[in-house]
Order: structure tokens, then sequence, then C-alpha cells
């Protein structure tokens, strides 16, 4: 396996380890148990911190070195990478719905950098109330699931086309540059 997408394979377990956690922690939190509430707020909050760094180092990662030079050795009218490129972006709308679940309970609600930055503004100790359950569970459920789907597509579709498009030196180009991302 080329170094590129081991590295590649190696943040998708980080991800789906810190999605497990997160999900865990809110479906099994319950209303009238407090410490399981605050629990899955604090996981929530940890899962931000995921998606604000590593998640987006990870896409670029993939957007930057990887996929411009699989999108070139495909075919024209191929448009598997750009459908790679558009779940990043529902990614980072299912974002938005955790931040939106947490906001509900403060005041009343684009990608995933804005709905992280908001979640972690409206995160705070009134967010905590057991009323707002329901909206964080459901919102972390439609996250974790888009992003196991796409982690899934990348490491079945486009992941095993590396090898068979691109020549070795320009996979080990791939991996320095990877590398260089922080």
């Amino acid at each position: 396996m080329p170094a590129a997408i081991a590295i590649l394979l190696a943040e998708h377990a980080a991800g789906h380890a810190v999605i497990d956690s997160m999900v865990q922690a809110v479906t099994s939190a319950g209303a009238s148990d407090p410490n399981s509430v605050a629990a899955a707020y604090d996981e929530t909050r940890l899962a931000l911190v995921y998606f604000e760094g590593p998640l987006e180092s990870h896409i670029a990662r993939e957007e930057g070195p990887l996929f411009p030079r699989l999108r070139a050795a495909l075919p024209q009218d191929d448009r598997l990478i750009d459908e790679m490129v558009a779940e990043h972006d529902l990614i980072r709308m299912k974002r938005d719905e955790v931040r939106t679940a947490i906001e509900a309970v403060l005041i009343g609600h684009e990608d995933v950098r804005d709905d992280v930055r908001r979640l972690r503004e409206q995160l705070d100790a009134r967010a905590q109330e057991a009323h707002s359950l329901p909206a964080l569970q459901h919102a972390v459920k439609a996250i974790a699931e888009k992003m196991r789907v796409h982690f899934e597509n990348e490491e079945e579709l486009v992941f095993p086309l590396a090898p068979q498009l691109l020549d070795a030196a320009t996979l080990d180009q791939v991996a320095r540059e990877i590398a260089a991302i922080t």
C-alpha cells in the first residue's frame, strides 16, 4: 500500500474513534441523568476539536495533493472525485446541524467550519440542559452517518485507484505533500 494512502487510512481510523466515542456518549445519555448529559456535551466538545483541526487537515491532504492528480488521471467525464469533494461539503453541513441543535437551546439555529465555530460559541453550561438532548442526539447521528459513509466511499472507491492510476514516483510525491500539510 502506498504511504500516502496508509496515512489517509490511519486518519480515517482516528476519525472513526472520535465519532464512535461521541455517538456512544450522546446516544447513551438520559435526560434524567445530568451526569450522562454533561458527558454527552463533553464528548461533543472533543469531537468539535477534531472537526476543527484534524478533520480539516485530513480534507486538505486529500483535496490538495491526491484528488487533483486522481481527477487528472481519470476520464474527463468521470465525476468520482467531484462527488468526494461534494461529500466533504455535506459533512461540513452536517456539522452545522450539531451546532444548530445546541444553538436552538440557547438562542432559538454552510459549511463545516462555520457550523463548528457556532457550536463552539454556543456550547456552554446552559446547553447541557436535558431538554436539548434530543436535538443534539439527532445532529450527532446525522454527522456520524455522513462521515462513516464518506470514509467508506473513499476507502472502497477512491483510495484503491491511487496505485492503479498514479505511478510510484507520483505517489511518493503525494506522500511528501501530505506529510507537509499540518
